[in-house]
């Protein structure tokens, strides 16, 4: 009686959140009754299946203790108790090390996923093989720069990665003055503006 009178704050608590989980658990337990209704006849259906699934289970159940062990020692292989002596233990360093190093590689390479994933999209769809004699190649020309409104860019030689798109409102897609230095690019090449 001390223990509870020493946590009557939780236990009042506790009681009071007591209603609502009854109202809920029996809407739970009254949508359940219908599903069990829905389930009847897939348990009856599957009544003939599983009695010629007897033989199988009792070899599965030969199969199960035998792999005991070997899920025992792969265990132990994967987690044993102790330092340097299993397989996370011999891995996990390695990996945390190789991807601090990649880390700027991929720093580096992030700007471009979007143009990459485009040239990916363009590359797959180029063209399309008619038979084993000959095939046939689609090509693409954009005037669209020539019909809204100016003439075409010209010397867009320091176009940032993902230049080609119009900059989102939260300026997600544009680089800052020092990733632009970083990567010998300029925002004002920016195709669209």
């Amino acid at each position: 009686m001390a223990a509870l009178g020493s946590q009557k704050a939780a236990l009042a608590e506790s009681v009071a959140l007591l209603p609502p989980f009854l109202r809920r658990a029996n809407t739970t337990f009254v949508n359940l009754r219908a599903a069990l209704d829905d389930v009847d006849p897939l348990v009856e259906a599957s009544k003939p299946v599983a009695r010629r699934l007897r033989p199988f289970l009792a070899e599965a159940r030969g199969f199960a203790a035998g792999a005991r062990p070997t899920l025992r020692d792969l265990r132990l292989a994967i987690r044993r108790s102790g330092r340097r002596n299993d397989l996370i233990e011999l891995t996990f360093p390695q990996t945390v090390k190789a991807l601090r190093g990649a880390t700027p590689v991929i720093a580096l390479g992030r700007p471009y996923t979007q143009d990459f994933l485009g040239w990916l999209d363009d590359f797959s769809t180029t063209g399309a093989y008619i038979d084993a004699l000959g095939g046939i190649t689609r090509t693409f020309g954009s005037f669209a720069e020539n019909f809204s409104g100016g003439p075409p860019k010209r010397n867009q030689f320091h176009r940032c990665p993902g230049g080609a798109d119009i900059p989102l409102p939260d300026g997600s897609n544009v680089l800052t003055r020092e990733e632009q230095h970083q990567l010998g690019c300029r925002e004002e090449d920016r195709a669209v503006r």
